[in-house]
């Protein structure tokens, strides 16, 4: 019994006193998962520090030299790591949210976060994994719950440096005291219109004299370019929005074209396409709210293009690899296609699926596929 009661006693101390460091400033500090072989290099070295077999006379040299060249491809894959941007789109709840991961932690970017319980599963988690402390930047494209409604929550947990915002007010009630909050703490808030700059990426759309009637009109807009591929978001801007922003871009061609669904009409528009003349489609959609799937007009039209177009509602996350001259895109499900890939695949994109694993919206053969995304072929390398 005393045994027992002082077990229980040290174990409550432990306790007690890990919640009483964890509070203090700076106690504690997230860090992404390490590689397989950072994970080995780690343990040889030491066990064999620990041990002493590394500095046992016997085969000394040769045992230096191995740890002197593991220590180089370390290095070598931390510099590759760090000259790699990554893009990750998550589906959050009926909306999207962008992160970039920039080369250098003080360009990171978020783009959205969508709602509060979408922040707390989804949002933070993925946040926490990649190893992010705090954000250089947050943007809050428009009123749409579905795409901010967390963002005071998400700045609570990742302290904000920078959060930026559309030029134009929203009628949303809960998105103007979501700024109002933010204005509170002084330099906070930056009203981004067309041609400014947020790290690697320029606003495209809108101006500060634009008023279109729907709020998914006056969504931010960015395009970035990375070592040559043109990326461009569109978060929900609908036909209005597109046309303007036609009109005052005549060159707005891109490699990638990430896409929410707005409400009152289609996303990207034949016209719109037929201008930026994307290499792959990625469309935002998701199975609840019902509103914010892609409708079965929409898919048939995408599909009529030989180009890649990818549903997160089947995919999930989407992530993005850009290093050097070339990219990649990878999937939850499993899909895969590189840059070199992209130029040589020719045929209909596949559709979303619905929850219970069929494909599209409605009849299936209108598609002309009856593969899902995650099923697909990948593509030869």
């Amino acid at each position: 019994m005393v045994f027992n009661h002082a077990g229980w006693f040290v174990m409550e101390c432990i306790r007690i006193t890990s919640h009483w460091f964890a509070g203090w400033p700076k106690a504690y500090f997230y860090v992404p998962a390490p590689s397989l072989f950072t994970c080995v290099v780690y343990y040889g070295l030491l066990l064999a520090g620990v041990t002493g077999w590394l500095f046992r006379p016997a085969m000394r040299r040769g045992k230096f030299a191995t740890v002197t060249l593991a220590l180089v491809i370390w290095s070598w894959t931390c510099w590759r790591e760090s000259s790699t941007t990554r893009l990750t789109v998550l589906p959050v709840g009926g909306g999207l949210a962008v992160f970039c991961d920039a080369r250098g932690w003080s360009d990171d970017l978020l783009i959205d976060c969508g709602p509060t319980n979408a922040v707390q599963s989804l949002t933070k988690p993925f946040l926490r994994a990649q190893g992010v402390n705090r954000l250089a930047h947050l943007l809050l494209t428009h009123g749409d719950l579905h795409h901010v409604g967390g963002a005071e929550m998400l700045a609570d947990l990742f302290p904000v440096k920078h959060v930026g915002a559309s030029p134009v007010r929203f009628r949303s009630t809960a998105y103007r005291q979501t700024l109002e909050h933010f204005t509170q703490t002084p330099d906070l808030v930056q009203r981004l219109s067309r041609n400014e700059r947020v790290g690697d990426w320029t606003i495209l759309h809108p101006t500060p004299e634009d008023r279109f009637p729907q709020a998914d009109d006056n969504a931010l807009v960015l395009a970035a370019s990375f070592d040559g591929t043109r990326v461009l978001l569109l978060s929900d801007l609908g036909r209005p929005g597109q046309a303007a922003l036609l009109e005052r871009t005549p060159d707005l061609r891109a490699d990638i074209v990430v896409t929410g669904l707005p409400t009152a009409s289609e996303a990207i528009s034949d016209n719109f396409l037929d201008a930026i003349q994307p290499r792959v489609i990625i469309v935002g959609d998701s199975d609840f709210p019902v509103s914010e799937r892609a409708s079965a007009r929409l898919c048939e039209r995408l599909a009529q293009r030989s180009v890649p177009v990818i549903y997160t509602r089947s995919a999930g996350a989407v992530t993005l690899e850009f290093r050097g001259h070339e990219w990649e895109i990878r999937t939850m499900e499993g899909f895969r296609i590189r840059s070199r890939d992209a130029a040589q695949r020719t045929g209909a994109p596949l559709p979303p699926r619905d929850s219970s694993g069929r494909s599209g919206d409605s009849n299936q053969s209108s598609y002309g596929v009856t593969t899902t995304l995650a099923a697909s072929p990948k593509p030869s390398n």
